[in-house]
């Protein structure tokens, strides 16, 4: 059985988009680069004009600041997905790390890159007690 995430929208507005996400382990299996925000379902854009007609459609993210809290499992990485995929953190036990005032970590958009922001958990119990929770705050970038 697949872990189980939640995901709560907290902003989405003309610039950021950030998102509350809550991942509960399976007794199972850990993950391997999954998806976590798949930029097609997501169907984003940035308003450039006066009408919609105009909108240009969000293609990646910079990841401005990470909040988390992991539990029972060892670690959460986040990639950004690629034919190679590109890590954006590993985040282990609670913590935060902000890279606003650097730009942020921006996706490089390499050879075959989505958009997509991937999870992959390590280790832990393997019981259902095994969470993370972790909010990112993105930026949307056409």
């Amino acid at each position: 059985m697949a872990s189980t995430v939640t995901k709560q929208v907290v902003t989405n507005n003309n610039r950021d988009y950030v998102v509350n996400v809550q991942i509960l382990q399976s007794n199972t299996a850990v993950e391997t680069a999954t998806v976590l925000l798949d930029m097609s379902d997501l169907a984003l854009t940035i308003p450039s004009g006066a009408s919609a007609a105009s909108d240009v459609a969000v293609t990646k993210f910079v990841v401005e600041k990470i909040e988390w809290n992991v539990l029972g499992m060892e670690s959460v990485e986040l990639l950004f997905d690629a034919t190679t995929n590109v890590p954006i953190h590993f985040m282990t036990g609670q913590g935060e790390v902000d890279w606003t005032a650097q730009g942020g970590i921006t996706d490089p958009f390499g050879s075959g890159a989505t958009g997509d922001i991937l999870f992959t958990t390590n280790g832990g119990t393997m019981v259902v007690t095994d969470r993370a929770n972790f909010t990112l705050f993105l930026r949307k970038k056409a």
